[in-house]
């Protein structure tokens, strides 16, 4: 996780901060006019009250900032964190009522501050406590983190190392590391994967979201064609300084936790579109499962009537930077269709790593019409759901598809698939040539914005509703 990661995510924790500050307010003025009422007078009205929540909303971030609330510490106690908190509201708390004593202003209720001070102290550390446990759940189970692939020389590989060990709210999982030099000897502890001479085929087996080169300057010029190979496979790379001309990737100075580095990536990095990309994909995948949950109730018996088996079909897929991930469709074909994918082979209408023939005759007369339309693909807004898939992306290949992958065909694996993409909107019936698909999935990921994916988006429904194209 670098500093813009790190950034974002105080962000919004500072604005969550905000939000659950005003909850406090107005839920802290509801308990004491409603369940302090009878044992004392009701206050005044909630106008006189609300230029005072203006002030907390300024005032509480600047509080917990100065304690040093929003510092993601490695193996931080709860003790800790809840004393942090505490302190924070304290002094916050007493400002608010200095503010009041320099005014002279009696009028304002005491009790009412005190509920305040606790109810938000509760609120603000039920956050913290499912910010811990979110962060410990993500270093338990590595779901999430960032897949390091490190090349360079034991010592400064070694030093990287424990710098991560040290930081685990950096969400990095080093895979493994690659010798510059076949004379390095590498500490025993760790997990050698081979020499910079076999980075690609590393790259393609270990599911590498990301390089760190940690090299002495001597052996810059040693790595450059490397790098470079790296940067047409789309892999983002960290480098303490800026030596290449790339034609594709951008160069960004950067950190990984406070380490300073050069980053070189060929996909974005902007946490923000990021992070509204992903919750564009949650909204419109659960818009999608409830739209596939009433075709169900027509598709699956239609399936089942004319083919008995399953009714949805699931096949393995891989995603970005060569996860494999089990990808969902309403059953369109035969029980037996893989089995006579090979026999159909020397028909394949597609040149290059991808298998599409006419008139299939793997697929069933409800697998036509369902195809036709792409309600075949409506269970996929489930892969979107669990994060395998976006809304917008790249095509999902098969595992023989990949394996036929040259090196620079691995850039479109460097971003999320999706269940729609700029071939599917620009009339993949008439591409034939994998090279074609492979530009336009590469033109995405250079052109990515949010707005280009709701115009995918809208063009999307606009070839369903024509019917044009074809299933992949």
């Amino acid at each position: 996780m670098d500093r813009g990661t790190l950034s974002f995510i105080k962000r919004i924790t500072i604005l969550i901060d905000i939000i659950l500050t005003g909850m406090s307010f107005f839920l802290a003025y509801y308990l004491r006019n409603h369940w302090f009422a009878k044992n004392y007078s009701r206050i005044g009205t909630l106008n006189q009250y609300l230029w005072v929540l203006w002030v907390m909303l300024s005032l509480w971030p600047i509080c917990l900032y100065i304690f040093g609330n929003y510092e993601l510490k490695n193996k931080e106690s709860f003790f800790s964190i809840f004393l942090k908190l505490f302190s924070s509201i304290a002094l916050a708390v007493i400002t608010i009522a200095a503010i009041f004593y320099f005014m002279k202003d009696n009028s304002f209720s005491r009790l009412f501050y005190g509920i305040f001070a606790v109810v938000n102290f509760i609120l603000l550390a039920i956050e913290r406590l499912g910010i811990k446990i979110v962060f410990h759940y993500a270093n338990k189970t590595k779901r999430n983190h960032k897949r390091i692939l490190i090349v360079g020389t034991d010592l400064l590989a070694h030093q990287f190392t424990r710098y991560v060990e040290d930081n685990s709210n950096l969400l990095i999982d080093i895979i493994g590391y690659v010798k510059v030099n076949d004379k390095d000897e590498y500490n025993k502890e760790l997990n050698v994967l081979g020499n910079i001479n076999n980075i690609i085929s590393i790259i393609r087996k270990y599911v590498i979201d990301e390089v760190v080169l940690a090299i002495p300057k001597d052996s810059f010029n040693k790595i450059e064609p490397y790098v470079l190979e790296c940067e047409a496979m789309g892999i983002t790379m960290n480098m303490i300084v800026d030596l290449f001309d790339f034609k594709i990737a951008k160069t960004k100075i950067g950190t990984i936790g406070e380490l300073p580095v050069v980053t070189f990536h060929t996909v974005s990095l902007d946490e923000w579109q990021l992070f509204l990309k992903r919750l564009l994909d949650i909204a419109g995948g659960l818009v999608g499962i409830i739209i596939t949950a009433i075709v169900f109730i027509f598709v699956a018996p239609a399936i089942l009537i004319e083919s008995p088996g399953p009714i949805f079909f699931s096949q393995k897929r891989v995603g970005k930077n060569g996860r494999i991930f089990k990808c969902y469709k309403f059953r369109s074909m035969y029980m037996d269709a893989e089995e006579r994918k090979k026999e159909l082979m020397a028909k394949n209408e597609m040149n290059g790593a991808i298998f599409k023939i006419k008139d299939d005759p793997r697929i069933t007369k409800v697998g036509k019409f369902i195809r036709a339309t792409s309600i075949d693909e409506l269970p996929q807004f489930w892969n979107v759901l669990k994060g395998d898939m976006s809304l917008v992306g790249t095509r999902p290949p098969t595992l023989d598809e990949v394996e036929r992958y040259k090196h620079y065909h691995w850039r479109r694996l460097s971003i999320k698939p999706g269940i729609t993409g700029m071939w599917q909107v620009s009339g993949r019936n008439a591409i034939n040539d994998f090279e074609e698909i492979v530009k336009l999935d590469t033109a995405y990921i250079d052109n990515w914005s949010i707005w280009l994916d709701i115009k995918l988006i809208f063009k999307t429904v606009g070839v369903v509703l024509l019917r044009k194209g074809g299933a992949y």
